[in-house]
């Protein structure tokens, strides 16, 4: 079986929103060397992972000593909307709604949005422009309201609420699709009534 190719040229198939340069961050690597199969299947899951994708695959061109790398995409939907319905006896029913969109707001952006309505309201939304294997940038805004009793034996004797608000702005680095490493500043307020 095929184990390893030498590579002469890169070329990219299927790609309409995303930048060509997203995919040549991870696959330039390989021009005019020896690779292994093993490595180049790791970096397809690795592009696959990112979300930006429905199919990622590769095809092998035989162009004399060396072979061409063709990499194909079909890059998935811009965004995706969600919603559901909860109910408990604690916290009584809430509607949940989720957005998620990609590279709407910007080439290599992700935005996801989720709101909670009802009687413990949440709001949260994450922005993250991401540069494919290197370093990005995001932010996030979360605020929730959180209502509880406190009772003393069966008897309900207080109501209380918890809000907090936080934000947070941040450099995010995404290592193989495994690890996420994020620095970055947070303010964050909360209050009882």
């Amino acid at each position: 079986p095929l184990d390893t190719v030498r590579i002469s040229e890169v070329h990219y198939k299927g790609y309409k929103r995303i930048p060509v340069k997203f995919l040549e961050k991870y696959f330039n690597k390989y021009r005019y060397s020896k690779i292994s199969i093993q490595n180049l299947e790791k970096t397809i899951n690795q592009v696959y992972g990112t979300k930006y994708f429905d199919h990622v695959t590769y095809e092998l061109q035989p162009r004399g000593k060396y072979t061409d790398l063709i990499i194909s995409v079909a890059e998935s939907s811009p965004g995706s909307l969600g919603a559901a319905v909860h109910y408990d006896s604690d916290y009584e029913g809430s509607v949940l709604l989720n957005l998620v969109l990609r590279n709407k707001l910007g080439k290599g952006t992700k935005l996801f949005a989720q709101t909670t309505l009802g009687n413990n309201p949440r709001f949260k939304v994450l922005y993250l422009i991401n540069s494919g294997s290197k370093i990005g940038l995001g932010a996030s805004v979360d605020l929730y309201s959180l209502n509880f009793n406190r009772f003393n034996e069966d008897v309900k004797s207080m109501d209380y609420q918890f809000i907090n608000f936080s934000e947070t702005a941040f450099i995010n680095a995404t290592l193989k699709n495994i690890f996420n490493f994020r620095a970055g500043f947070e303010f964050e307020r909360f209050t009882v009534k």
